[in-house]
């Protein structure tokens, strides 16, 4: 389990792609750059955290809107848990607590994929082709 200390937030699937609060719709999307994020651990064996884009205004704090399952910013925090399956090490799973709706990697919005939004969704099972596009790595800073 990671600790409480500044990261970029990188897919494992497209190992380019970082996750960024866009600043014009306050939509988590990937893109070639990363944001760095604050991330609070706030309970290590159950791996429960709260993630805090470093660089956005009020709405700064990362949450699932669970009406739209897409990932946004907040002024109020929301706790999230990080989990792992087996064999997948330092990669995770992003979503709510006891919730299998976990942070995917959508489908890119250009063609040269350099630019997709981040939602959530049922976690794909391995025989899936795409299925490490809902595993995400944390780079410390």
């Amino acid at each position: 389990m990671i600790t409480s200390g500044i990261y970029k937030i990188r897919n494992v699937l497209h190992p380019g792609m970082y996750a960024n609060m866009a600043s014009a719709t306050n939509k988590l999307m990937a893109f070639v750059e990363g944001d760095t994020f604050e991330v609070d651990v706030k309970d290590h064996l159950k791996g429960l955290v709260t993630i805090k884009d470093k660089y956005i205004g009020e709405l700064s704090y990362v949450v699932i809107n669970d009406k739209t399952n897409e990932v946004e910013g907040s002024t109020e925090p929301q706790v999230l848990q990080l989990s792992t399956q087996s064999g997948s090490g330092d990669e995770y799973l992003i979503h709510v607590m006891d919730v299998d709706n976990v942070w995917i990697l959508g489908k890119a919005l250009n063609k040269d994929y350099t630019y997709a939004q981040i939602t959530t969704a049922p976690a794909p099972p391995p025989t899936d082709e795409d299925y490490k596009k809902k595993y995400w790595k944390f780079e410390k800073q």
